[in-house]
């Protein structure tokens, strides 16, 4: 299983937000992306979801184009439904979707992602780590075979990072590419097997994590922040 994306570029007005970027992404992946703010990790997303149609290039699975809807995203701050419980939420996204069957998938993810005793809460109600938690629950109640997440540790303690970060991990499957955008670079370091660098729209750096780490130990750089401000500073000129 593989995500190919060929030459895509994106521009508004001026911006080149995205510009000629050309990777493959693997099943069973998780691949970070990171960059400065403005970089056009956003709009990339953006274009693989199909929520943004890029003017050149193409993003296909396997050989044929992403159909709307196949890819699920998980912005930065989840569109919830504040007046909406926990389970009510799940149960949305099963009759929107004609799932059949899914409430032992819900108590499995409600379970995995620990979130079964605010079963009967309003989403209006939750912390933000729990919101992040049950997005990316209902997200995975599709299947999808790409899922894309947006900041999800944004703004979260230390703890729900790590939490997150290994709930994320159990949703790793052969069958699944995850795409995580995120300025948690301790996380994309720990979590990711294949880290994308984005700068001015460009993809600046395209790594498995191993290789990355070993540059690091050879450069006596302690962390990846270290090699993204030499790579990010450099490709800006």
């Amino acid at each position: 299983m593989r995500l190919l994306l060929e030459n895509v570029t994106k521009a508004f007005g001026d911006v080149l937000a995205v510009d000629n970027i050309s990777c493959a992404l693997d099943g069973g992946q998780i691949a970070g992306l990171v960059g400065p703010n403005g970089a056009g990790k956003t709009t990339l997303l953006n274009i693989i979801a199909n929520f943004v149609r890029s003017d050149s290039g193409r993003v296909t699975l396997e050989g044929d184009p992403l159909p709307p809807g196949l890819a699920a995203y998980v912005p930065e701050f989840p569109d919830l439904f504040p007046v909406l419980t926990v389970w009510e939420h799940f149960k949305f996204i099963a009759t929107a979707h004609g799932i059949s069957q899914w409430e032992p998938k819900v108590l499995e993810y409600m379970d995995k992602f620990n979130i079964g005793g605010k079963k009967d809460a309003f989403a209006g109600d939750l912390s933000r780590g729990t919101k992040q938690k049950l997005a990316i629950g209902i997200c995975l109640l599709r299947e999808p075979e790409i899922l894309l997440l947006d900041e999800p540790f944004s703004n979260l303690d230390p703890a729900s990072v790590r939490e997150l970060r290994n709930q994320i991990e159990t949703s790793k499957s052969p069958g699944r590419i995850i795409l995580i955008s995120s300025h948690n670079l301790e996380s994309i370091q720990h979590l990711c097997s294949r880290v994308l660098i984005m700068n001015q729209g460009k993809l600046v750096r395209n790594q498995k994590i191993d290789a990355i780490l070993e540059e690091m130990r050879n450069k006596g750089y302690r962390s990846l922040e270290d090699l993204f401000l030499e790579v990010t500073e450099n490709a800006g000129g």
